[in-house]
């Protein structure tokens, strides 16, 4: 699999300036500063980037450093938007911030950036543990969505186009045009 650089920010919320950076790679390498060129630096080189909530939150501020590191922002997987659809019996999707024991302490980063890199994976168990069935339809509805695209891409084994088509003859319902489904609603509805 491609490897992923898994990031947060840390903004001040009224000048809407980078206050941190935090980022971990996956051979454990890990980065903790507010230089945006540094960070750009330690991004370099990995296709993929990671992180919770980044389409909302981080991208609009570290975007400058991302087209500098060569990421195309195609690649970049938002464990927030996979967690309800993976694990739908957790009540929130937030990130658990047990690292931070007071309301008024900054967040950190890098300890964000490495729980995001841990739900990352335990996103991954839990989409290879469903049924295949379900894989496909999930792929099916969601590959072609900025939020999940690029969850997919990351997924398909090595070599394999990342917009291939999908087999669907498995799949139940997935011959709903030759039943009667025009794409607009049921010939039968009134």
């Amino acid at each position: 699999m491609p490897e992923i650089a898994f990031i947060d920010a840390e903004i001040q919320p009224d000048s809407k300036r980078i206050l941190d950076l935090g980022a971990v790679r996956e051979n454990g390498r890990s980065f903790h500063s507010n230089s945006q060129a540094d960070f750009a630096s330690f991004l370099k080189g990995a296709p993929f980037i990671g992180g919770h909530n980044i389409f909302q939150h981080d991208l609009k501020y570290i975007r400058p450093a991302v087209a500098s590191a060569g990421i195309d922002e195609a690649n970049i997987v938002d464990t927030l938007y996979l967690s309800p659809l993976l694990f739908p019996q957790k009540p929130y999707h937030k990130l658990v911030k047990d690292d931070k024991l007071q309301i008024e302490h900054l967040n950190n980063p890098l300890n964000d950036s490495q729980k995001a890199r841990d739900l990352f994976f335990e996103e991954v168990t839990a989409f290879h543990e469903l049924d295949e069935t379900l894989k496909r339809i999930l792929f099916l509805l969601l590959h072609d969505k900025k939020e999940f695209s690029a969850f997919s891409a990351h997924q398909l084994q090595p070599g394999r186009d990342r917009h291939r088509e999908v087999d669907t003859r498995e799949i139940p319902g997935s011959d709903m045009r030759k039943r009667g489904y025009s794409g607009n609603g049921c010939k039968t509805s009134g």
